[in-house]
């Protein structure tokens, strides 16, 4: 497989709701996608590695990241970036694209800084 067929999902292995969306996300992938996700977790040196790559060193531990074409997703972005590829009526959340980053991204922090008392 190429590089820029790989998608790599970054994500914190320790958290509940991190790890129940990976299963969430193997389970429902496109069945021509699933040899294409690799998922590392954000504590690895793998994951550093690939920070210190794209320049994404400051990136909050806590964030979801896509790499994807050597291009990185983060937050809101890569969640929505993720469900275009899944199997169902997922792909149709891609539509919050619409919505700016600026109106996303709160909402992703909101959640991602609760993840630990709410899951």
């Amino acid at each position: 497989m190429t590089k820029d067929k790989l998608y790599i999902i970054l994500y914190d292995g320790a958290c509940n709701l991190c790890n129940n969306l990976v299963n969430f996300i193997a389970r429902h992938l496109r069945h021509s996608k699933r040899g294409q996700f690799r998922f590392i977790t954000l504590k690895s040196e793998e994951a550093s590695e690939y920070f210190i790559r794209f320049n994404k060193q400051g990136l909050n531990k806590g964030s979801m990241a896509l790499i994807r074409n050597e291009s990185v997703y983060l937050k809101s972005d890569a969640v929505i970036q993720i469900l275009k590829c899944l199997n169902g009526i997922m792909p149709i959340f891609y539509t919050l694209i619409i919505f700016p980053r600026f109106i996303r991204d709160p909402i992703y922090n909101l959640v991602a800084g609760n993840r630990y008392k709410l899951f």
